[in-house]
């Protein structure tokens, strides 16, 4: 499934404009669309990261995290160099943290970006979410309780359209106003869209707020079905530049209206709150990393010329305006960081907010380095490709991929079967290689959902290549998750056969006919070891 956030759904739903009462047209941020959907994920939990859910690989894997972690290393580099280092961590938030597997890839990654920077000031990651379930499944996560055993890791529970403090879980601090020195760095990926937006419309250099009203049925336990049954009405209405009652965005609200044309645009007035917040924290500077999908200048706006609508595609959605961010952080002598090119799916943001004169050449280096260059958007493309069926693939080129992606567990799986097609005719330094691909692809696993088994197939590429002890431990690893099937057993009979473990082949091979009697392959090599046996 691809990561599009992007296409729009078609509503059979039987509903027009006019079956609703004027009184229920309301700014789009006053919605009862945003309630609704906050509550019925964190109802869901760790089953919106399952396989066919909630689409999530373009801003969790490995690569992207890897990108993140040497962009906010640069930052802080930058930071130290001006003000030396503080005892007090630095705070790295992520906002709506979901499964925990970008967090559990950047905590790897961060370590390393910082140590070639010659960087030891100390960090906290702070995974926050609104759900529950997610933060419970996180704090008993075997590949987290390192980091927070080290300090580097804790947990909170944050509902950026509300909170305005974070109590940390395992610190058992809370942030607060002014609580801070140093700065700030926050991590949204999906999350700008997601939050509470208004929506607006330039008419004949006129700014009108696009109201909607909505048809929403709750009782539905399938979000898509309830998607594709909601129904959104619009009505627009002349508007005054000074609607929030803030200078600054109503001189970028006046900046849209000059021009010829004609066009939509939304303004994230909740994640523009929830950063008002954030800043509070402290009185260093906030840096903000963001990938999402969305417009990146006026100008990008005006090419679509078309009414600004709430997208319908596994969530309630409206595209992210990271111009107005961006307009925002430079009234205040901020930096917007924005790709040169126009992405495909998404684009990845930085933003850095704070009245202050320190420069930042490290970071920008970074980001032009590490974003610009090749972004998580290109990432994505290289991606569908590898998808893709192609029959000119060969291991030089699926090992550079594994290379490029930073070992992802979900891009292994996605050329296990050609790796293991050309296991048998590799070269000896090609098999070396390969089993430190797997080290590196085992070590940065992270387990989100019940259904991925890498350890069975990583087992399986080690097993044709002779590391049989190797072998049997990821097999038990698996059963240890997923109990043992009648085929894994079999497998594993070889492995001890391998091993000089005899009567462990002979068990394994008759408790695998016990679960499927009619295995063939089973009852022969049973018949065959026990007569070598005898």
């Amino acid at each position: 499934m691809k990561d599009d956030k992007s296409a729009a759904n078609v509503t059979a739903v039987p509903y027009q404009t006019s079956d609703f009462k004027a009184s229920e047209f309301k700014p789009l941020s006053q919605s009862p669309l945003w309630k609704f959907q906050q509550d019925f994920y964190k109802k869901l939990g760790m089953d919106a990261w399952r396989p066919q859910q909630v689409p999530n690989f373009i801003t969790t894997n490995s690569f992207i995290a890897h990108r993140y972690a040497r962009v906010v290393a640069a930052m802080i580099r930058d930071w130290c160099l001006k003000h030396g280092n503080k005892d007090e961590p630095v705070n790295i938030l992520e906002l709506g943290a979901g499964s925990g597997r970008f967090a559990h890839f950047f905590l790897h990654h961060i370590q390393q970006a910082l140590s070639e920077l010659s960087v030891t000031q100390p960090f906290r990651y702070v995974m926050t979410d609104i759900s529950e379930a997610n933060i419970n499944f996180w704090r008993q996560h075997e590949k987290l309780k390192p980091f927070v055993t080290s300090g580097e890791l804790d947990f909170a529970y944050f509902d950026a359209s509300e909170q305005r403090q974070i109590e940390l879980i395992e610190a058992g601090e809370c942030l607060t106003s002014d609580c801070g020195r140093v700065p700030i760095i926050v991590v949204a990926n999906y999350l700008i869209d997601t939050l509470p937006s208004d929506l607006f419309q330039i008419r004949n250099n006129q700014l009108h707020q696009r109201l909607a009203a909505a048809r929403i049925n709750e009782n539905e336990p399938d979000i898509q079905k309830v998607l594709d049954q909601t129904f959104i009405a619009y009505k627009d209405t002349p508007c005054p530049s000074d609607w929030y009652g803030n200078e600054h965005l109503k001189e970028i609200l006046e900046g849209y209206v000059e021009g010829e044309n004609d066009f939509g645009f939304a303004v994230p007035i909740g994640f523009i709150r929830c950063l008002e917040t954030l800043k509070s924290f402290t009185s260093g500077p906030l840096f903000v990393l963001a990938s999402d999908f969305g417009p990146l200048s006026k100008e990008a706006m005006q090419e679509h010329n078309s009414q600004i609508k709430v997208v319908m595609n596994k969530a309630y959605t409206v595209p992210a305006n990271f111009d107005f961010i961006g307009r925002l952080s430079e009234k205040g002598n901020g930096i917007f960081l924005k790709p040169a090119c126009k992405p495909s799916a998404i684009a990845t943001v930085g933003y850095l907010f704070g009245n202050h004169d320190d420069a930042y050449p490290n970071l920008l280096q970074a980001y032009q380095d590490y974003i610009d260059d090749f972004s998580p958007d290109d990432f994505n493309l290289m991606k569908e490709v590898l998808e893709a069926p192609n029959e000119t693939l060969d291991l030089k080129h699926m090992m550079s991929f594994l290379r490029l992606s930073q070992f992802d567990s979900r891009v292994f799986l996605m050329i296990f079967d050609q790796l293991n097609a050309a296991v048998p005719t590799m070269k000896t330094t090609e098999r070396e290689y390969l089993k430190q691909v797997i080290h590196s692809v085992i070590t940065l696993f992270y387990r989100a959902d019940q259904e991925t088994d890498i350890h069975l197939q990583c087992g399986h590429l080690l097993g044709k290549m002779g590391e049989y002890h190797e072998a049997l431990r990821l097999f038990e690893i698996s059963a240890s998750h997923f109990g043992l099937t009648a085929k894994v057993q079999y497998l594993m009979s070889i492995l001890y056969w391998e091993v000089g473990q005899k009567e462990d082949a002979v068990e394994s091979l008759k408790e695998a006919l016990i679960k499927e009697p009619d295995f063939t392959q089973a009852t022969e090599r049973l018949t065959l070891y026990q007569a070598q046996i005898s």
